[in-house]
């Protein structure tokens, strides 16, 4: 936390990588300074910058169920549902930077689910800023939903995912792939 306030990180070297949220805290912290009496200023930074992440997700939950089942009302309640999880208050409203991580996940699963994939350099690169474990989980992510649609996959590989693509297709001894997935249409 003392990396955003301008001095030297204590911690571990790889740390020094999550700057979103510890950006997005810093005008919270300076309003907050000298106003709350013995509070925390930084950490009321970081609350309120996470709590904008959280409130973001929950209405991307809403968005995506809307999308995806029709239901408005069952939109809602999955979204109610993440807000009042236990590991919501505890892990991602806690000055932690998981809350956007989560958001940029689920806006990775917003935008394939839209085909809108002009979106997902912009996510890819904000995402990369909250936590360093957002871009394998990403990958695992757009690995998931491009096993399941032959045009999602084919649009990840046009975007630059497409050496990932090795790593998880099956293949025999001799190393030829066991499962096809080329998208329809498409030959050697």
């Amino acid at each position: 936390m003392r990396r955003w306030l301008g001095a030297t990180s204590p911690g571990p070297e790889h740390l020094q990588f999550r700057v979103l949220v510890p950006w997005t805290a810093r005008p919270f912290y300076r309003l907050s300074q000298g106003r709350f009496g013995t509070r925390d200023p930084g950490m009321f930074g970081l609350l309120a910058a996470d709590s904008i992440f959280v409130a973001a997700t929950a209405v991307l939950i809403v968005v995506l169920g809307t999308g995806e089942l029709g239901n408005y009302s069952v939109s809602l309640l999955a979204s109610l549902l993440y807000l009042v999880n236990f590991s919501v208050p505890n892990l991602r409203l806690t000055g932690l930077v998981d809350a956007g991580e989560g958001f940029f996940l689920l806006a990775i699963l917003w935008s394939l689910s839209d085909s809108s994939f002009w979106r997902l350099p912009l996510i890819a690169a904000l995402g990369s800023s909250t936590k360093e474990s957002f871009i394998p989980f990403s990958i695992a992510l757009t690995g998931m939903v491009d096993s399941r649609t032959q045009e999602v996959g084919f649009a990840c590989d046009e975007c630059g995912l497409d050496s990932f693509q090795l790593v998880r297709e099956p293949s025999d001894d001799r190393g030829a792939p066991l499962v096809d997935c080329r998208p329809p249409g498409e030959s050697n």
